[in-house]
């Protein structure tokens, strides 16, 4: 039986991937990892609208991940919580272009297979 703890921290876990798991947001976090941005920026180089990239922001300023300052007429983005660089790190180095995760697809599914005939008789 998992402890409160655990379904507690599993539950945020989730809730982080869930904000992660949108292209737009891990391109707006990719972005800002190389600095600081502002709104229309971040449009030109993601190209989509500035309305777009506001309403993203928000769900990753509601994480806290990143954070938003005025600058006169403007609105300039940055990365608020450096742990991010750190999943970003974990992404990039973990999660092949060819869609294996980590390790070749063919051996994770060869294990599969093998611990599904251990655990069938």
């Amino acid at each position: 039986m998992h402890d409160t703890f655990e379904e507690k921290q599993i539950e945020e876990w989730a809730e982080l991937l869930k904000v992660l798991g949108h292209p737009i947001r891990l391109k707006i976090v990719r972005v800002l990892i190389d600095g600081k941005q502002c709104v229309k920026n971040l449009s030109e180089l993601l190209n989509t609208s500035q309305p777009n990239i506001s309403q993203h922001h928000g769900i990753l300023r509601q994480m806290a991940i990143v954070g938003g300052k005025r600058d006169g007429a403007r609105v300039c983005y940055f990365i608020r919580d450096d742990r991010i660089l750190k999943i970003y790190e974990i992404l990039k180095k973990e999660v092949s272009l060819d869609g294996g995760f980590g390790a070749n697809r063919e051996q994770l599914e060869r294990g599969s297979n093998e611990l599904e005939d251990t655990c069938s008789g």
